[in-house]
């Protein structure tokens, strides 16, 4: 005969015994009835009960092209344009996580595709914001849950990552003096001169922005276009 059983593993070395016992009766009689053998046998099995590796990763990047990427750990965008950002949570472990979730600290508790991950399995949850200016570092966490039956344990765990922008605001500033004859530098007031002087003026065009700028021009209502 061929006997199966399962039972929940417990921590630690377990050795387990079974033993046998089988009976043969022969068909003499003797003086106390049918003459019989018992023969007895018994096997040894053990197991090591441990912890599983538990473990989850997170890795957070972001794009400013389109929400298939290319995926870098920081970027620069104008102002007003999208942002997107790939959070990827994997299972690195040898056990199944239940109740996973994304916490993001711009977009607090995000909808992720299922609730558990197999051991190597990756999840992946794209969004995408309005740049605003200047510097925004996000965060990301990422949770699982490894349910044991086993006395009923639940271990958590919970990892994080960051990826980064840089909003780029354009901004231009224009500058025009005229020189003083009289102190010999340059001014933003009015001067006097006489008829007929040379009257100098000095632009000065400086981009006081985030953003780079191209095709600067200066339209001068004395000289109109000049580059």
């Amino acid at each position: 005969m061929n006997l199966t059983y399962s039972i929940i593993a417990k921590a630690g070395l377990q050795e387990n015994t079974a033993n046998a016992t089988g009976i043969w009766e022969g068909q003499y009689k003797g003086l106390h009835g049918p003459y019989s053998i018992t023969e007895v046998d018994s096997d040894t099995a053990s197991y090591v009960g441990i912890l599983p590796k538990l473990s989850i990763m997170a890795e957070k990047t972001v794009s400013n092209v389109s929400d298939t990427g290319p995926w870098v750990e920081h970027v620069k965008v104008a102002e007003g344009e999208l942002v997107y950002y790939n959070i990827t949570v994997t299972n690195s472990g040898d056990a199944q996580l239940d109740d996973v979730m994304i916490l993001d600290s711009m977009k607090g508790a995000i909808l992720v595709p299922k609730s558990w991950l197999a051991p190597g399995e990756s999840m992946h949850v794209i969004y995408n914001v309005t740049a605003l200016p200047g510097l925004h570092e996000n965060q990301a966490g990422a949770q699982g849950i490894w349910h044991s039956t086993y006395y009923g344990y639940a271990i958590p765990l919970w990892i994080t990552d960051n990826a980064s922008y840089t909003g780029m605001y354009p901004n231009i500033s224009v500058d025009k003096q005229i020189w003083d004859p009289v102190m010999m530098t340059w001014v933003d007031n009015t001067v006097t001169y006489w008829l007929g002087q040379t009257v100098s003026y000095r632009i000065y065009v400086e981009n006081i922005g985030t953003a780079d700028l191209v095709d600067i021009s200066v339209i001068d209502s004395n000289l109109g276009y000049n580059e």
